[in-house]
């Protein structure tokens, strides 16, 4: 036999082995025993370096939370359960400090300072609301949904006073007492004592 068809054969042989050794390890890989259930009060993740990057745990409240952490070692992103039972995913920015909460029924964007900002959710009646916040916390823009009357936006000054009143909202006067249904076309301007500049239709 020539040294091509030697060379040939030991080719073919080493693959043959080779095949076998794979499928060896695999069936090996097979054979490990899985546990069905898994049960500890904290799972921990790590990188390669060992850095502590996500935990799965049970918090002092006793409703389970999942951290996760960033390549800095900063909290990025955490998920778990209000004390009401509610989910709540919570995003941290780069920097730690603004983020966003979204729960089952509600959304709040926080600035850098922890206040929110927006606010995004439901009213007390089920009616749908976005709002805009001040530095200080105090509303400064409302928009709503009211299912008996309609939509209206509210602006309100840096003291929390409305302004002005776009839409269907309840004017009441103030030596009546008595309140006025205004339809979704009307608008109403106030002064910075609340009382009435000017209003159409």
């Amino acid at each position: 036999m020539g040294k091509g068809r030697w060379a040939a054969l030991g080719v073919v042989v080493c693959l043959v082995v080779t095949v076998a050794a794979v499928a060896y390890a695999a069936g090996q890989a097979k054979a490990v025993p899985v546990a069905e259930v898994v049960r500890a009060r904290r799972f921990e993740l790590v990188d390669a370096d060992g850095k502590e990057r996500a935990v799965l745990r049970i918090a002092a409240e006793g409703t389970p939370m999942l951290v996760l952490w960033d390549n800095n070692g900063k909290v990025s992103a955490g998920l778990g359960l209000g004390p009401d039972g509610s989910p709540n995913l919570a995003l941290v920015d780069a920097n730690g400090k603004g983020s966003v909460l979204l729960s089952s029924s509600s959304l709040v964007l926080f600035d850098g300072n922890r206040r929110y900002r927006v606010t995004l959710g439901l009213t007390s009646n089920n009616a749908p609301s976005l709002s805009f916040w001040g530095e200080k916390g105090e509303a400064r823009a409302v928009l709503s949904l009211n299912p008996d009357s309609g939509p209206s936006l509210e602006l309100y000054d840096e003291k929390g006073k409305s302004r002005a009143a776009l839409g269907a909202t309840d004017l009441e006067a103030a030596r009546t007492g008595t309140v006025e249904k205004r339809p979704e076309s009307s608008l109403v301007l106030f002064d910075k004592e609340g009382k009435v500049l000017w209003q159409a239709p």
